[in-house]
């Protein structure tokens, strides 16, 4: 830790593989410093670094979820807000949040010299080329994948040694509502279709309805265990993706011990910048780019809010505004935003008249393509708003119709 100053921004590469060893001992070197910036994008897990905020950490938010969620409010935590394809600009050199160093995890080198980021692509494949000085604990554990995520030894200023799991997530089970709006979404997703989803439960459910869909692809921001299956029983082969046949593209891997195996050294699989994964010019190349996503609530003019609850942010826009405009350009592309009709419980919609005043639109309504529930499907790309409030009070719990006239 010799090599950080005081006033330093570190970017630290998290999800599935936050560079614990590294953190450790800078927040043992942590009476040095009066003030030490860190930037994170998403983070499953508490970082040491959290145990110090103020003194001297102080954290900027990419992506305020997972870990960073309970603390958004910290008077040290500042949440920014722009999507995957901006966060390389803020951390440019130009950027509001330039960056000193940057920590990462690594796989040990390959049998071509180099190393790799392996489950971290996307923005952290940028800003390790944006900083100054690269700082990388090899972990025999991280796999070793290919594109975008591989480094030269020489681009890295220091390598430590430090072995250490992976965050794995545990298997997880939709519920019948997940399966009843899987059963409607995996009807919007066409043959051919490039498909870019998010995790949990309810991707995991619409992507298992799709093995009966043949040449699907995949190019989007993070890989999960469903799409081995979807591969081995050959319902993903790429073979409508023009921009990388027979590839599926990803910025990230998150999911069991089972699929960083599968990623390893695997040749189907691109590991890519935010610059390509997200970016809404190179999802509009392809023919039928269809994005799964979902939402906090959605206005009856088709705007979607997925970053606040209660007034209170549980996330940030993410890949999500991306994803949604390379949709739009794309030849028989499509947004779905697939949604249960109300909170747990069922005691609020999440089918709203208007999005509350002071809540972001995370997708604004020219945006707005199909909204799924339980009830069903609501196509709102350019439809007048009469027909939109229409067709989404129809997919709304049937206790909340009557109230969203």
């Amino acid at each position: 830790m010799d090599e950080i100053f005081d006033g330093s921004r570190i970017h630290v590469a998290t999800g599935s593989a936050p560079p614990t060893h590294l953190l450790e001992a800078l927040f043992d070197v942590r009476d040095r410093f009066t003030r030490i910036d860190i930037v994170l994008p998403y983070t499953l897990e508490h970082l040491p670094v959290f145990k110090a905020l103020g003194e001297p950490f102080f954290l900027s938010a990419l992506h305020p979820a997972g870990a960073v969620r309970s603390l958004v409010e910290h008077e040290d935590v500042e949440v920014l807000q722009c999507s995957v394809t901006q966060w390389d600009q803020v951390i440019s050199e130009d950027g509001p949040r330039p960056i000193d160093f940057s920590f990462v995890q690594v796989s040990p080198p390959g049998p071509e010299g180099k190393v790799s980021l392996g489950v971290n692509g996307g923005e952290t494949a940028q800003a390790v080329r944006r900083a100054p000085f690269l700082i990388a604990q090899v972990n025999p554990q991280m796999p070793y994948t290919f594109g975008a995520t591989e480094l030269n030894l020489d681009e890295i200023d220091i390598l430590v040694d430090g072995e250490e799991k992976l965050i794995a997530q545990p298997d997880i089970i939709p519920d019948e509502i997940d399966l009843r709006i899987a059963d409607h979404a995996a009807g919007e997703i066409e043959n051919g279709a490039i498909i870019q989803f998010g995790i949990g439960t309810l991707p995991k459910a619409i992507l298992d309805r799709l093995h009966d869909h043949k040449d699907l692809g995949v190019h989007g921001g993070m890989v999960s265990d469903p799409v081995i299956d979807l591969m081995e029983s050959g319902t993903v082969n790429g073979s409508t993706n023009r921009l990388d046949p027979g590839l599926v593209v990803a910025a990230g891997g998150l999911g069991s011990l089972e699929l960083f195996e599968w990623m390893h050294r695997n040749e189907k699989l691109l590991m890519a910048p935010a610059s390509y994964s997200h970016h809404p010019s190179v999802l509009g190349s392809h023919e039928k780019f269809t994005a799964i996503n979902s939402a906090i609530e959605v206005g009856l003019d088709g705007s979607t809010n997925s970053e606040w609850v209660a007034g209170k942010i549980v996330s940030g826009p993410g890949g999500q505004p991306d994803f949604a405009m390379g949709a739009n350009y794309s030849k028989g592309g499509r947004s779905i935003i697939a949604i249960p009709s109300t909170t747990k419980g069922g005691k609020i919609s999440r089918i709203v008249r208007e999005l509350q005043a002071g809540m972001p639109s995370t997708l604004p309504r020219y945006l707005a393509d199909v909204v799924v529930t339980e009830n069903g499907v609501a196509h709102l790309k350019n439809r007048p708003l009469p027909e939109r409030a229409k067709s989404l009070r129809n997919i709304a719990d049937p206790t909340f119709q009557k109230l969203l006239r």
